[in-house]
């Protein structure tokens, strides 16, 4: 298991309220960094999660105001239920024995 943060709007957080509808807080994103293979420091892969786009012709986004954890962006993409999701990816490092370091092609 790696580290996992969520990026939110300056709403309600729905654990410490008891309002419910627009004023809950807005899960804009989530990052996910999965753990170095080898255990040691060093590239790790990295997963941004961001709402998918639910009104292209005016490019309105997705709004994910999870009020329990089953529903936030995180628990969507463990559980599969990430249809309204875009996942991006970075790309994987390579190892270059020659000078001893991992390097990205870009």
């Amino acid at each position: 298991m790696g580290t996992q943060f969520t990026l939110y709007d300056n709403g309600e957080n729905p654990k410490k309220s008891w309002v419910i509808g627009d004023s809950v807080r807005q899960e804009l994103a989530a990052v996910i960094y999965d753990t170095n293979v080898l255990g040691f420091k060093g590239p790790r892969k990295m997963t941004v999660l961001i709402p998918g786009i639910c009104d292209a012709e005016n490019y309105r986004r997705q709004e994910i105001r999870p009020l329990l954890e089953q529903e936030s962006i995180l628990e969507r993409w463990k559980n599969r239920k990430a249809d309204d999701l875009i996942a991006m990816h970075n790309k994987s490092p390579v190892w270059n024995e020659g000078f001893i370091y991992y390097y990205y092609y870009y």
